[in-house]
């Protein structure tokens, strides 16, 4: 289990992992990349990505592996992939307020003062 501490960084087996923090933390934590792609590198089997800034410090970290990922990331004690959806943006709603883009809705938010993006490639209804 992976957890997501917002606007702070991930802590993963006991290590962290902040924004700012240089490439050496990302692999003293996650092991080495298992690939690079200009600034991003990849993790985990590609289920983990980093991003760094010009001064080399993370400043972007996504999931990508989605529900079938091995890797869990928890979110205000929730199981971000196994949380209902509408349980877990209301609980995200609660703790960011009402800066949100959801021009997407169902699909995409993006709650700008925790700095978090969701995403979902079909919704119930479809």
């Amino acid at each position: 289990m992976i957890s997501l501490f917002p606007l702070v960084g991930i802590e993963y087996d006991g290590l962290s992992i902040r924004f700012g923090d240089g490439e050496e933390t990302g692999s003293h934590v996650l092991g080495e990349p298992d690939a690079r792609q200009g600034r991003r590198c990849y993790y985990c089997n590609h289920e983990l990505a980093l991003d760094f800034d010009a001064e080399g410090g993370v400043e972007f970290i996504e999931f990508l592996g989605g529900a079938d990922s091995a890797l869990r990331p928890e979110l205000y004690g929730q199981d971000v992939f196994e949380a209902d959806a509408d349980e877990l943006l209301s609980i995200l709603l609660e703790r960011n307020g009402t800066d949100v883009d959801d021009s997407e809705a169902g699909y995409s938010y993006a709650l700008r003062r925790l700095s978090i993006g969701l995403y979902r490639e079909i919704t119930p209804d479809d």
